[in-house]
């Protein structure tokens, strides 16, 4: 089987406080004066760099055996055989998130683990992934 890329769907409020964020960053580095310190400016920077990273590099991969998750510099990835359930339409406020958007999908591994994710078709990934493991337990919340 190939391996299939799903980009991340992109929320308006997780795009709304990133961009908050940056504009903050930014008016900080232009209005106040460090021209005397451009350290400054570089640690400035560096949330901002992070923010874009993460903005434009959030996907998720399937092949043959593992789903790979990437979120700016964070990766992973899970067994698609340890994967027990997914729940699709539920947002997770808290755990691991590699997810930009709010109603996703928790998926569960493992025992006890579990990451939210939210590709932007959701349809297509889990028909892949049920496709590739028909193990796999779906949950659809409305």
């Amino acid at each position: 089987m190939n391996a299939l890329q799903y980009p991340s769907k992109k929320g308006v409020l997780t795009g709304s406080i990133m961009a908050g964020v940056v504009l903050f960053l930014i008016g900080g580095m232009v209005l106040l004066p460090f021209h005397d310190k451009p350290i400054a400016y570089v640690l400035m920077a560096l949330p901002i760099g992070l923010i874009a990273w993460t903005w434009f590099g959030t996907s998720y991969t399937l092949d043959a055996t593992h789903l790979y998750f990437t979120s700016g510099p964070f990766r992973g990835k899970i067994a698609l055989t340890d994967i027990t359930q997914l729940t699709c339409g539920e947002t997770m406020w808290a755990g691991y998130r590699p997810a930009l958007a709010r109603k996703g999908i928790v998926v569960r591994y493992g025992r006890w683990n579990e990451i939210y994710i939210s590709p932007r078709d959701q349809e297509a990934f889990v028909a892949e992934l049920a496709e590739r493991n028909p193990k796999i337990a779906i949950v659809v919340k409305k």
